[in-house]
């Protein structure tokens, strides 16, 4: 029986051995694991910094875009605004012209019929003097007879 125990425990021990072996293999392939796990996570986390610095960037840029945006849609209310008033100003201006048109017709109006006075006072005149030159070459022969 002596024999069958030291096989027994033979045996029992080439399997611990197998088993130990087994266990090593394992925890090794666990190791690796681990190592490639860590691998992993640290690819992850300079993935998740970068991605992070990216949003920082992202949202400085967009406070930036912001804040243009703000300055650009004052800037455009000023231009309105300025406009609005050169509008204005063009009505008026058209208006002062339409009165200036409508005086510069008046002063024309006024030139012409002082142009038609001139020509019958002229008429008048050159007929008037014909007849005193009629009077003066006549009167003294009137007074002759």
């Amino acid at each position: 029986m002596k024999n069958t125990d030291a096989g027994d425990c033979a045996y029992a021990a080439a399997q611990h051995e197998g088993d130990a072996a087994e266990s090593a293999d394992q925890a090794a392939l666990h190791e690796i694991e681990a190592a490639a796990a860590a691998r992993r996570a640290a690819e992850h986390e300079r993935e998740t910094k970068l991605l992070l610095e990216e949003t920082q960037t992202n949202e400085l840029e967009i406070h930036h875009v912001r804040q243009e945006a703000v300055q650009v849609l004052v800037e455009t209310q000023a231009l309105e605004e300025e406009a609005r008033q050169l509008v204005v100003e063009t009505r008026t201006h058209e208006q002062q012209a339409q009165y200036l048109v409508a005086q510069a017709r008046l002063h024309e109006r006024e030139a012409q019929r002082l142009l038609e006075l001139a020509e019958v006072h002229e008429r008048e005149a050159a007929s008037g003097s014909a007849t005193a030159l009629g009077d003066v070459i006549t009167t003294p022969m009137r007074q002759v007879w």
